[in-house]
């Protein structure tokens, strides 16, 4: 619905006299045609969300939003316009005297599977029960199921579930399906479970069903509802019914300017803060970011601005601490809403509380994919496998059919990028490791070289060098370096000589050693020596029989 909704009116005050509202559960009805008429929308919607969760062996359904409903004096060329979510709450409207229409009950219980349920049914199965309680008749407590969609709309999966739910044969058994398949449980099982019969056996039947054209309906148990005595109507607030018409057009995607219009009639009459709040979203969805966080701000500054203003208005905040104090009042205003946390992880720059933020905006919204998907790959980053298996199991669990071979991908994607990320900081250890093996080979050679220059000047010119030693006399031994075990401050070399025997020799002091030879191979590793290196070793004979390492000289 692109278009106005003439039918409902634009001002407040005076015009709204007479509207007065009810509630019951996540429902609150408005109304102008008199109480009975509120109490009977009223007790319609419960008998709805009633049916619908006895279906499936739940207590009771709970919506995460509020779920306004306008029920108005009938109007020339009067448009009905289906459940949608607005400002601060889902809100759609039928005229007083009729049943709401087949896609405002679908739209509904659609609201209800999202509130309710943490996975997906499989297939189309939930478009099918929707499709199926849809066409529900309701007299006060008396509950009709099963009248038959157009002929152009009707799908096997519909025809499925119909011949299931109205059969006297499986009626029974009905609920037993749909509880099983609602909590996650594989399809072919939870029909073998609920009938005895494969899915492949029930789309046999459901076929000849379809074309038989022979549907027949079911009486269920309805609410034991007294509206005379259970619904209260009460004298619409004016501020909250002067936004109606407003909130109706922002939520159903009226063509601007129509929702700010709408808005800033009330604001002309009397401004406030919800009137403000609506002001900013229909401006935000025209693009106008600057007014829009204008017109934000002052509905947040003053009460009764809902969750959206606040959230909307922390996404355009840079500033993070000031981002987060909104994103607080949202969570006040809406404890079951996820889209807050996911906000605050996107404004997070740590990996773990960025993850945590995640988790929670996934446990609130369960069949939220990007919530999901956002948790698995935050976890994949602090190396979290584990958890981040898990999350993507929950991602599949939740995307549609034609989601999952994209969220496989994804899931691919991710691991490859930690792959890649795993094995970029191996080589960057590495190359940190070469480098400063480098630097310790260029530090030596520099004290070579300054060793050499000192000795070369302190020799006079036409002088005769001699041998010396002062010490005792040391012996060589030409072999190949096969392991260095470093013990402490000391340390022992393995050398394979010629005669393929292993001799062993202690560094006692590492400082006291020269190591010389070719660039790149003056240095003593720990371990195996992979690949063994030749050496020339000079050392002082023990009699224990170990030497003493004077010099090692790599070949």
């Amino acid at each position: 619905m692109k278009h106005g909704l003439g039918w409902l009116l634009l001002a407040a005050g005076p015009l709204w006299a007479g509207w007065v509202e009810v509630k019951s559960g996540p429902f609150v009805v408005y109304s102008d045609a008199g109480d009975g008429v509120a109490r009977a929308a009223l007790n319609d919607l419960e008998q709805f969300r009633w049916v619908l969760a006895q279906s499936m062996h739940k207590p009771e359904f709970k919506s995460r939003w509020p779920i306004t409903v306008v029920v108005s004096k009938p109007a020339k060329n009067q448009v009905t316009p289906p459940l949608a979510f607005g400002r601060d709450s889902y809100i759609g409207a039928w005229p007083a005297g009729s049943a709401p229409p087949r896609e405002w009950y679908k739209a509904l219980a659609m609201v209800f599977f999202d509130s309710n349920f943490n996975g997906r049914m499989p297939g189309n199965t939930e478009a099918a029960l929707a499709d199926l309680f849809s066409t529900i008749e309701i007299d006060g407590t008396k509950v009709t199921l099963g009248a038959p969609l157009p002929p152009s709309e009707r799908t096997q999966d519909w025809a499925r579930l119909h011949m299931l739910a109205t059969s006297p044969e499986t009626s029974g058994k009905f609920r037993v399906l749909l509880s099983n398949l609602s909590q996650g449980a594989e399809e072919d099982p939870s029909y073998r479970n609920a009938f005895e019969k494969s899915r492949a056996e029930i789309d046999k039947q459901a076929v000849a069903y379809l074309e038989a054209g022979e549907f027949g309906v079911i009486a269920l148990s309805g609410k034991p509802i007294n509206p005379e005595r259970q619904f209260h109507p009460d004298p619409a607030n004016p501020e909250r019914t002067s936004l109606l018409h407003a909130d109706l057009l922002l939520a159903q995607g009226a063509r601007p300017p129509a929702p700010r219009n709408a808005y800033q009639a009330v604001l002309n009459q009397k401004p406030s803060a919800a009137a403000q709040e609506g002001y900013g979203l229909a401006l935000l969805a025209e693009g106008d970011k600057e007014d829009a966080r204008k017109a934000l701000a002052a509905a947040t500054a003053g009460e009764g601005a809902g969750p959206r203003a606040f959230v909307e208005l922390a996404r355009m905040e840079p500033q993070q601490a000031k981002a987060q104090t909104l994103l607080e009042s949202a969570l006040q205003r809406n404890p079951a809403w996820g889209e807050p946390w996911f906000l605050f992880a996107q404004k997070e720059p740590g990996p773990n509380r960025r993850g945590l933020a995640l988790k929670k905006a996934a446990e609130l919204e369960p069949r939220n994919l990007a919530y999901w998907q956002a948790y698995a790959e935050s976890q994949m980053e602090v190396k979290n496998f584990d958890e981040a298996a898990k999350a993507w199991i929950a991602a599949d669990r939740v995307a549609p059919a034609e989601q999952k071979a994209r969220i496989a991908e994804a899931r691919l994607a991710a691991e490859q990028r930690q792959l890649d990320k795993e094995a970029e900081e191996k080589r960057r250890k590495a190359q940190a490791e070469r480098d400063e093996v480098e630097k310790l080979r260029q530090q030596n050679l520099e004290s070579i070289r300054q060793a050499e220059a000192k000795t070369r000047g302190s020799i006079p010119e036409g002088a005769v060098l001699e041998k010396w030693w002062d010490g005792p006399a040391g012996a060589r031994m030409s072999g190949t370096l096969e392991k260095v075990d470093c013990l402490g401050k000391q340390a022992r070399l393995s050398v394979r000589d010629s005669a393929a025997k292993l001799v062993q020799f202690v560094i006692s002091d590492p400082a006291k050693v020269a190591l010389i030879g070719a660039s790149g191979q003056v240095t003593l590793a720990c371990g195996v020596q992979r690949p063994p290196r030749k050496v020339e070793v000079e050392y002082l004979p023990k009699p224990a029989g170990r030497g003493e390492v004077i010099l090692v000289q790599f070949k």
